[in-house]
């Protein structure tokens, strides 16, 4: 089971989030220029529908009631939050729950993870790691 938990929290408590099991970013849109990266592709790791659709409503709902993050955060138009959730010790982006979500008409609503448009268009803010991340973790 791979249930995002009701009770996690987007902690600052980590500058370096990318090496640690459950993380966030938080991305703000470039002022200039667009980049451009290629890259190969990454199959999402397969968990059952109704499990997706769980979490991707629950974190939705985390995020709206504004008590996720550790900080005030002031959130504009276009901003992007990814979530990575690494099913194994092993932290390959094929054994993980990745969600992202745009700020637009004043609330966080899911999106298509693109990471080569987050990569090309947008600049990392902030990141940090997700505490209390899944229900189980007998993944």
């Amino acid at each position: 089971m791979c249930q995002v938990s009701g009770k996690l929290k987007l902690c600052t408590c980590n500058s370096n989030a990318e090496n640690l099991k459950y993380y966030w970013v938080y991305y703000r849109r470039k002022r200039s220029g667009n980049e451009f990266i290629m890259g190969i592709p990454i199959m999402p790791t397969q968990i059952d529908p109704e499990t997706e659709n769980f979490n991707r409503e629950l974190l939705e709902e985390l995020l709206n009631a504004g008590e996720g993050f550790d900080i005030e955060l002031s959130p504009k138009a276009g901003d992007r939050l990814m979530m990575v959730f690494h099913l194994t010790n092993k932290r390959e982006m094929k054994n993980s729950l990745i969600y992202e979500f745009e700020y637009k008409r004043g609330k966080w609503s899911g999106c298509d993870w693109d990471p080569f448009d987050l990569e090309n268009r947008y600049s990392e803010v902030l990141s940090g790691k997700i505490l209390n991340a899944l229900r189980r973790r007998d993944v």
